[in-house]
């Protein structure tokens, strides 16, 4: 059985690939299609405003 911080850190990886998947597709076709993609992916409003527009925020991958 997998352990509770184990599924979290799942989550979070796959969130975060959804994530750096928006930002290319922003980058290759355009923030209306990246917004259409991470609600599809069913990233939250606050999430997609902040990643799509502030670049401060955007972590560099570890």
């Amino acid at each position: 059985m997998d352990h509770p911080a184990t599924i979290c850190n799942r989550k979070d990886e796959h969130q975060a690939a959804i994530i750096n998947h928006g930002l290319a597709l922003q980058a290759i076709a355009g923030s209306a299609e990246a917004v259409r993609y991470l609600v599809e992916q069913r990233v939250e409003s606050e999430t997609i405003k902040r990643v799509l527009t502030d670049s401060m925020s955007r972590r560099t991958p570890d």
